[in-house]
């Protein structure tokens, strides 16, 4: 995949707006509610995507045979990230938001299913004093609203699997540079071009060697962290290390 194809799917996530503003939201309050949601389906597709590449590593016959228990050991000690429905009951959003009768029940067990990182990130369980990726107090709003479940239905729709963690975050670039259009809160924000992301990729993966050592990267001003999974992604072609990805952005959150 190309940036050029992921950047197709810029004007079908700008289209969840739509169902905001029919319902009455103001402009200015659609990166609140957009940002958790395409963090959440970001964080997803990357799980399904490190499933399937863990797959073909292994071979599938083989993680076939091996028992259910210790493929869940096996995902938890790559420590990229877990959620108990995709990797358990092999469901994914797409499949939670099919069923409208238990769909409040069971997108609330699906966001509770992430490991405790992700769920501060995307904030399950944020208080009232906690303003970074606040999906509960979204989530409440669009319930109040009557429209939780299609305003769901429509993220749910757009599959990044396909794609690296650096082509969605040239993604995410895009659709923040809209963000910031209409949000003062956004406005001050910079974005790596593609070019300089690429440069200092390369000469990072210069500098790594081969092991079975965990690799952490961490970015103390990652923004979207376009360049944090630029990086990533160039050690990954490089080399056959696990890696594991941290970020400071947006009211010092870390993830």
């Amino acid at each position: 995949m190309t940036t050029s194809n992921i950047l197709q799917y810029e004007s079908k996530i700008w289209a969840t707006a739509d169902l905001l503003r029919g319902c009455g939201i103001k402009e200015s309050e659609w990166p609140s509610y957009m940002m958790p949601f395409f963090a959440l389906v970001m964080i997803e597709s990357r799980l399904l995507r490190m499933l399937d590449e863990y797959k073909a590593e292994i071979g599938e016959e083989e993680w076939a045979e091996i028992d259910k228990e210790d493929q869940i050991e096996l995902i938890r000690d790559k420590g990229q990230g877990y959620n108990t429905y995709i990797f358990e009951k092999n469901q994914t959003l797409k499949d939670i938001c099919k069923n409208d009768k238990s769909f409040n029940i069971d997108f609330e067990a699906y966001l509770h299913g992430f490991d405790s990182e992700t769920k501060d990130l995307l904030g399950v369980d944020a208080t009232d004093g906690e303003k970074f990726l606040d999906i509960k107090g979204v989530i409440t709003k669009l319930n109040a609203k009557k429209v939780l479940l299609g305003y769901t239905k429509e993220w749910s729709g757009i599959d990044l699997k396909p794609f690296n963690n650096s082509d969605i975050t040239t993604l995410e670039e895009h659709i923040k540079r809209r963000w910031a259009d209409i949000s003062a809160e956004t406005a001050g924000e910079q974005y790596t071009p593609d070019d300089v992301i690429g440069l200092i990729a390369e000469i990072i993966a210069s500098k790594i060697e081969e092991s079975d050592r965990l690799l952490k990267i961490y970015d103390c001003t990652c923004g979207g962290g376009n360049l944090l999974f630029g990086v990533e992604d160039r050690i990954n072609e490089k080399f056959n290390r696990f890696t594991q990805t941290y970020g400071q952005d947006w009211n010092d959150a870390l993830y």
